[in-house]
């Protein structure tokens, strides 16, 4: 009868197309750390390029790893992508861009540009402030659109002004690029860049650094010295020779959770008293993530001072490689906010990890705990990706539904075979 193969045809076409759905869910949330499960493409190179003349947001110019201005000058620069991979388009990006502050700070920053170069909306912006004045400056930002940004092209356009004489190092580091499955694209290498301030361009290439450079007297900071990496060489495998700085490549510690760090700001800037206070952006943490701890110097009005220097240390840790920004110490300063933050990437070993805060003859600890990671936990879970699967299942789910309440509808009415 009629009705009996419509019966057969709707339930064949809900499993059909719920089984599809729940497929791509389970695909999306099962992204992978790097490596992901449904392409091997990578990036060969993210990079600092002092020449954007040449450069738009989907095509670049003739690559210049250092340039030259005057005192009281400003200048742009592109931090540069050699091209994403067709296969993988890119959805979202994050990095630190790290800088002498005694030389440059930024002042502006457009990161509407291979991300953008399509229609774009993104779910949240979670670049720094600008200006930015303490050698570490945050760009993070997602697209949710479904335009495919593929090929080379810049990922930010970035604008230091000179505040002191000397030369300083830019580096890009913590590079995370996200494709459309929501897993990071592999990068190769990576590069840097100089930018001299009233003096002459040094003859080394510059190489990348992995900590905030410290200012040394007179505010000149050290340049790369001979035999360094070129910024647009280097192998993933580190073939370096000794004594030669190693090039950073995407073997970098997981991203830190930036609504995580909203959140403890705020909560830190709501709960001030006099003195120094100190906050982790998170309690606890997985084997390989990363966290902030923030730290803010209050007067007696319980107001955060800003341009206070804030010294964080690991006292203690379970292993060997947790690490401050790369360091087990490490200096910052208080922003516009008053706040100072250094990037805690909690290492590879289970347990607890005690990290000090000390500013004006006081200091406090804070306390992380680091457990294992478990056996179905990635980066993933939380990310876009999930979420947009979980949308696909439910709405796929509902038309399955639908088309059963059309069959039910058409059986209760009489069908002519004449």
């Amino acid at each position: 009868m009629i009705d009996r193969r419509l019966a057969r045809v709707a339930a064949l076409c809900g499993v059909i197309i719920t089984g599809a759905a729940i497929a791509g869910g389970l695909h999306l949330w099962s992204g992978g750390e790097a490596q992901a499960d449904h392409s091997a493409s990578e990036v060969t190179l993210v990079t600092v390029d002092m020449n954007t003349s040449g450069n738009t947001a989907t095509s670049l110019g003739a690559l210049d790893s250092c340039a030259q201005i005057a005192a009281n000058a400003s200048v742009d620069v592109d931090i540069i992508v050699d091209a994403i991979p067709a296969d993988r388009p890119l959805t979202a990006f994050q990095f630190d861009l790290f800088y002498d502050p005694a030389i440059v700070n930024v002042t502006a920053i457009n990161h509407e540009m291979l991300l953008a170069a399509n229609e774009f909306q993104p779910l949240a912006v979670l670049t720094n402030p600008v200006p930015d004045s303490d050698g570490d400056f945050l760009v993070a930002i997602n697209d949710i659109t479904f335009n495919q940004e593929t090929g080379p092209g810049v990922l930010a356009r970035i604008t230091l002004a000179a505040k002191g004489g000397g030369v300083s190092n830019l580096s890009p580091v913590h590079i995370d690029l996200r494709d459309d499955h929501n897993e990071s694209i592999p990068i190769q290498s990576t590069g840097a860049a100089n930018i001299a301030v009233g003096t002459a361009c040094p003859p080394e290439a510059p190489t990348p650094v992995t900590t905030p450079p410290e200012s040394p007297p007179g505010g000149q900071s050290p340049t790369a010295g001979p035999g360094s990496t070129p910024a647009t060489g280097g192998t993933p495998d580190g073939g370096q020779t000794e004594g030669t700085p190693s090039l950073v490549t995407s073997v970098t510690p997981a991203p830190v959770d930036q609504q995580a760090v909203l959140d403890a700001k705020q909560q830190l800037l709501e709960t001030l008293t006099a003195g120094l206070n100190v906050r982790a952006s998170l309690d606890t943490v997985s084997v390989g993530d990363s966290l902030v701890v923030l730290a803010a110097l209050a007067d007696e009005n319980d107001a955060a001072v800003p341009g206070k220097d804030v010294a964080f240390k690991i006292e203690e840790q379970p292993g060997e490689d947790a690490n401050l920004d790369g360091e087990t110490e490490a200096t910052k300063t208080s922003d516009s906010d008053g706040i100072a933050q250094v990037t805690l990437n909690a290492g590879s070993t289970p347990g607890e990890i005690v990290v000090s805060a000390s500013a004006e003859g006081e200091s406090k600890n804070v306390t992380i705990t680091v457990r294992e990671r478990p056996a179905d936990d990635d980066d993933n879970g939380g990310g876009i990706g999930a979420w947009v699967a979980a949308l696909i299942v439910a709405a796929v789910l509902a038309l399955a539904g639908g088309g059963f309440a059309a069959y039910r509808w058409l059986r209760r009415r009489p069908v002519s075979l004449q």
